[in-house]
């Protein structure tokens, strides 16, 4: 089981969701889970969905977040990422800004009966 989470949300640019998703899939997110500390990840798109009955779904800043799971400490993955950084192809369609946070596990996981 994970002992924390990294959450990266990003957007691509206009027209290119296909190729970046294609990317960020098969590509990225390998690259990512190849390094000792991170086990497995997940690309999320914005669902746009209402989360309450009479409003709109909320608007996004960013379109796209990824989940990295990570094994062990988390000061240990981060700096195994940034050291792997400069060697891994980054896609084109990759927008500058992103936001990006790290989430220590505290609960075991709670699933319905």
């Amino acid at each position: 089981m994970y002992d924390a989470i990294l959450l990266v949300q990003t957007n691509c640019t206009p027209g290119h969701e296909e190729e970046f998703e294609r990317w960020y899939i098969e590509t990225h997110l390998r690259d990512v889970t190849a390094l000792p500390a991170f086990t497995a990840a997940t690309l999320h798109r914005n669902g746009e969905v209402p989360l309450h009955r009479d409003q709109p779904a909320p608007e996004a800043k960013f379109g796209y977040v990824a989940v990295y799971e990570i094994e062990g400490d988390p000061n240990v993955a981060a700096m195994q990422l940034a050291d792997a950084r400069s060697g891994m192809a980054l896609s084109e369609y990759l927008e500058a800004e992103k936001w990006s946070i790290v989430y220590n596990r505290i609960s075991d996981r709670v699933t319905g009966a």
